[in-house]
C-alpha cells in the first residue's frame, strides 16, 4: 500500500519514537493486517482505547478514521496469537536508523515488535532471546537471516548518534563522491534534510567532496546540526494545485511558493499525509483474485490446445510427406547399404525427386527434404 510515496527519514523516525512513548502501559487488544504491507493495532489502557496504524517504509499513527480489513489473513491470526494481551512496556528508535521496537511483556513472558522501515519494510516478533518468532517476510541478507528460528540480528550501519555529527568531516573528507552521498554514508538523517543543509550553504550537493571549500563543510555540518536541533518545532505538509507532494519536519527551501499545511506532531502529519490514501485504496474496487486465476488458467489451457493442434497437424503433414515419398526413402537407403563410399553428389544424379540436404557416411545419417 501507499509504495508511490516517499519512505520515512530517519530523523522523521526518531520524533515518531519520541511520541510513540504515550502509547507505554497500553495493552494490545487486537491486530489486523489492512493491506499490503499495512497494520492496524487496537490498544487500550484502563478504558482509554487508541488505533495505531503502521505502513511499512511510512510510518505509524493513530487513528482517527479506522480503516476496514478483509477476513483475517494467515499472518493476522499468527501474530494475533504471540501478541495480544501484551503490555507495551517501551518504545524506541533503533541505532539512529529507520527501525522502531515495541518491548512487550506479559507476566514473565518479553516479547518485542520490530518495525523495520527500510528495504522492502518488515515486521517481526521475537522473544526475549531475540529469536525471531513470526516475520511478516521471511528474507536472507548477506549478515543476517530474518527467519523463524533465527536470531534478530540489526541492519548493519556506521551511522554517527546524532549527538556526534560533528565528528562527520573527518569521515566524509576520506571519500570521493558527491558531497551529498558521503555525508549520507555518515549521518542518517535522510536526503530531503542534508540537501536542505547543502542548499543553505550555496553548495551544490552533486558536486564532488574534493571541489568543496575549505570551510564548505564545515557550514554544511553546522546546519545539519541545526536542522537535527530544530527539527519537530513545525511540521508542513506542501501541495502542488491541491496534491499533496511531500511533507518535512522543518521548513525546506525548496517548497518555498507551493502551498503547505502545518500540523502539531509527526503522527498528525502523517496521518494527513496518508490515511486519506488507505481509505481510498480500500473502497476502490478490488481485483478478484481467484477469477484473475481463473481467467488466466483457461487462456494458458487455450493456447496449449491450439499449439497441440498445430503441433498433430504438422505431425500428420510431415507423416503423409514420407509416406508419399517411401519408395524413394527406401531406395536411398539401399543405395547406402550397398554403396560404402558414394558422395552427396552421386547420391543425388541417381535419386532426382527428393532432395538430398546432408550426408554423413562416418555417423551413417542422411537428411533429405520430402
Amino acid at each position: 500500500m501507499i509504495e508511490k510515496m516517499r519512505e520515512i527519514y530517519a530523523l522523521e523516525l526518531s520524533l515518531l519514537a519520541k511520541e510513540l512513548k504515550r502509547f507505554e502501559g497500553f495493552y494490545i487488544d487486537k491486530f489486523y493486517e489492512i493491506g499490503s504491507n499495512s497494520f492496524r493495532i487496537r490498544i487500550s489502557r484502563k478504558g482509554t482505547r487508541a488505533e495505531l496504524i503502521c505502513t511499512l517504509k511510512n510510518g505509524i499513527w493513530d487513528a482517527t478514521e479506522v480503516p476496514l480489513q478483509d477476513s483475517a489473513s494467515n499472518f493476522t491470526m499468527a501474530m494475533r496469537k504471540r501478541i495480544t494481551g501484551f503490555l507495551i512496556s517501551w518504545i524506541k528508535q533503533a541505532e539512529n536508523d529507520r527501525i522502531i521496537m515495541f518491548g512487550l511483556s506479559k507476566g514473565d513472558a518479553q516479547m518485542t515488535l520490530i518495525f523495520e522501515m527500510l528495504g522492502k519494510g518488515n515486521l517481526i516478533v521475537s522473544d526475549q532471546d531475540m529469536k525471531i518468532s513470526l516475520a511478516y517476510r521471511q528474507e536472507s541478507f548477506r549478515e543476517r537471516d530474518i527467519r523463524n528460528g533465527k536470531t534478530y540480528i540489526m541492519p548493519k550501519n556506521d551511522f554517527l548518534p546524532y549527538g556526534s555529527i560533528m565528528l562527520a568531516k573527518e569521515r566524509v573528507l576520506k571519500g570521493n563522491g558527491s558531497i551529498i552521498s558521503e555525508l549520507s554514508k555518515a549521518i542518517n538523517i535522510g536526503p530531503l534534510y542534508l540537501e536542505e543543509a547543502i542548499a543553505r550553504c550555496g553548495i551544490n550537493p552533486r558536486a564532488n567532496i574534493s571541489g568543496v571549500p575549505a570551510d564548505g563543510l564545515d557550514k554544511i555540518i553546522n546546519e545539519i546540526d541545526k536542522i537535527i536541533s530544530s527539527a519537530g518545532k513545525e511540521y508542513s505538509i506542501y501541495s502542488k494545485n491541491g496534491e499533496m507532494v511531500d511533507y518535512s519536519a522543518c521548513n525546506i527551501k525548496k517548497y518555498d511558493g507551493l502551498e503547505h499545511a502545518e500540523f502539531g506532531s509527526v503522527m498528525e502529519t502523517l496521518r494527513e499525509f496518508y490515511s486519506k490514501r488507505i481509505i481510498q485504496e480500500q473502497q476502490a474496487p478490488k481485483e478478484n483474485k481467484e477469477l484473475k486465476d481463473l481467467l488466466a488458467s483457461i487462456e494458458k489451457q487455450k493456447k496449449l490446445a491450439e499449439n497441440t493442434v498445430e503441433m498433430i497437424e504438422n505431425n500428420k503433414m510431415t507423416a503423409e510427406s514420407i509416406f508419399k515419398n517411401m519408395n524413394d526413402i527406401n531406395y536411398i537407403i539401399r543405395i547406402l547399404q550397398k554403396e560404402k563410399r558414394i558422395t552427396k553428389e552421386e547420391l543425388q544424379n541417381r535419386i532426382r525427386d527428393i532432395k538430398i540436404i546432408d550426408l554423413d557416411l562416418k555417423s551413417k545419417t542422411v537428411t533429405v527434404e520430402v
